[in-house]
């Protein structure tokens, strides 16, 4: 017959062994949702990509090799493997986009060379939503090559002036919407400031929300209301 310190000692036993059984349910499951919320990273980047159109038809291979990685995630087994896969998607996303983001460019420049004027005011040179980290007013690197070939052209035609507007969705406060818009034109204007264009030869300005070019309804909508315009007007227009 059992005596009651072997009751308690069978007793602690049965509770050690549940409480470290869920222990490790709760582990797994906090990997397992780790690693979701890492493909839904990677899936986000993905389709937040494929709707764009300048993406799709400007960086068509990158966005096969960004679907085949994230294809490989989604079967991946183990933490790391799927970690390490649903990085490698997101970031060939990021590629296909900032391909897109310098052949769009290359285009506008053409214009630019060519005296082509999209409306009366002159010739519209585009930084999309990729050209800033979300909520910041900071160029990321991705914009470099772009900015150099607008300095180029700006220094072989120095009587051009240029509007800078900066354009937000409809998402948030109008008054946040103006400060973001006002100091991510700021920002451009700084670096071409600092690159040697006159502070003269640029106003900058930001729109908020005021301005839509598509529907605020839509994430595709939204995706093109997020820009930065610099307009390098007319020659013999200073505003």
């Amino acid at each position: 017959m059992k005596t009651m310190t072997h009751i308690y000692s069978d007793l602690f036993k049965i509770f050690l062994f549940s409480l470290l059984t869920a222990a490790a349910m709760t582990a797994g499951c906090s990997g397992k949702s780790e690693n979701l919320m890492l493909l839904d990273h990677a899936r986000e980047a993905y389709s937040r990509a494929a709707a764009n159109p300048e993406v799709s038809s400007h960086a068509s291979a990158e966005m096969s090799e960004a679907s085949r990685a994230l294809e490989a995630a989604e079967s991946a087994k183990g933490k790391a493997e799927i970690e390490r896969l649903a990085y490698l998607a997101e970031r060939k996303v990021q590629i296909a986009e900032a391909v897109a983001e310098q052949k769009s460019a290359e285009k506008q420049m053409e214009r630019l060379r060519r005296g082509d004027s999209e409306n009366s005011r002159g010739t519209v040179f585009t930084l999309g939503e990729t050209s800033f980290a979300s909520g910041k007013a900071e160029l990321r690197p991705v914009t470099a090559d772009q900015i150099n070939k607008l300095l180029d052209f700006l220094k072989k035609n120095p009587n051009r002036y240029m509007l800078i507007e900066g354009h937000t969705d409809s998402t948030g406060s109008e008054s946040l919407n103006l400060s973001i818009s006002r100091q991510r034109a700021e920002a451009v204007k700084s670096v071409l400031v600092s690159k040697g264009v006159s502070a003269d030869r640029i106003k900058a300005k930001g729109c908020g929300e005021s301005r839509p070019v598509a529907d605020n309804s839509t994430e595709e909508g939204r995706r093109k209301n997020r820009r930065v315009e610099i307009i390098v007007l007319n020659e013999g227009q200073t505003e």
